[in-house]
């Protein structure tokens, strides 16, 4: 089993879970640091099991597997990737969003 001897939080992550947090603040801040917590314990949860998580398939995403991993902490998704002993967070994206044009600038009808 490979050793997770860090994390690290990409800019573009880092920005979509405070976005998060500062939308769901305007209507229930409790609910929204609940949530901003489970993300974050969802994330460290990875350095001990970092293949836990399902791959995006090529059939998924043409051209994109690239090592993405996707941790579902609904409603988001949490998409990382494994480089050497580094656990890199791509982005955090409600599972709503267009994750295929957000991550790799696909349309989700290019199949």
């Amino acid at each position: 089993m490979q050793k997770i001897n860090s994390i690290k939080i990409s800019e573009d992550a880092y920005i979509d879970i405070e976005e998060m947090f500062s939308y769901i603040s305007e209507d229930n801040k409790k609910a929204a640091t609940q949530l901003r917590q489970k993300i974050y314990d969802g994330i460290k949860s990875l350095k001990d099991f970092p293949y836990k998580c399902p791959a995006a398939q090529e059939e998924d995403a043409p051209g994109a597997a690239r090592g993405y991993r996707y941790l579902s902490i609904s409603p988001y998704i949490v998409f990382y990737r494994v480089i050497g002993d580094t656990l890199v967070i791509a982005r955090v994206l409600h599972s709503r969003q267009n994750w295929l044009h957000v991550l790799f600038g696909f349309n989700d009808n290019m199949k």
